[in-house]
């Protein structure tokens, strides 16, 4: 699995300071004996729980909030980080704000492809940059495909962005293959 593919690959990814972020299934959510079984290999790899993280989607966040909520509180333990997909400022996810181990909310791509031409969208995404900067919390936006966006999301202070704009999609091997050895 993963972890086994990081303790035996250290060098290559220990440079700066990284963190590999997991999309979180419903399967694995519903597992009591996951997060346990995280913490005993995290400690026998010698991996540093900051360098793995979860990234839940924000539908499963008001679908299973008990069960998210849990997940969360277990990765805070743990030094694991949590990152919320498809922020919308929905009011069952934002309590969730709450937890040290969320480091990164990537704002639902409806608001941000459309906050040049929706005021309410707009709104929005400006709320969503502040509130997150005043708790700690990263922010990123998702589907850039315009200069104009992108400048736009700088000047209100997102963190973080993807998109076509910034980068095309890379296949595994080009990728691989410009990688420092």
């Amino acid at each position: 699995g993963l972890l086994g593919w990081l303790a035996e690959h250290r060098d290559a990814w220990t440079a700066e300071p990284t963190t590999f972020t997991l999309n979180l299934s419903i399967a694995t959510l519903e597992d009591d004996r996951f997060l346990r079984q995280l913490g005993s290999t995290l400690g026998r790899s010698a991996i540093s729980p900051d360098a793995l993280g979860f990234e839940i989607a924000e539908p499963l966040c008001t679908q299973r909030r008990a069960q998210v909520e849990r997940f969360i509180s277990g990765c805070e333990r743990l030094g694991c980080s949590v990152v919320i997909d498809g922020f919308s400022f929905d009011s069952a996810v934002i309590p969730l704000l709450r937890s040290k181990a969320l480091r990164l909310v990537k704002m639902d791509p409806r608001l941000t492809t459309g906050a040049l031409k929706d005021k309410l969208s707009q709104a929005l995404v400006v709320a969503i940059v502040q509130a997150v900067k005043v708790l700690g919390i990263h922010c990123a936006a998702q589907q850039i495909d315009s200069t104009h966006v992108l400048r736009w999301l700088k000047a209100v202070g997102c963190d973080l962005g993807q998109g076509s704009v910034l980068a095309r999609p890379v296949s595994i091997d080009r990728l691989q293959a410009s990688a420092p050895a």
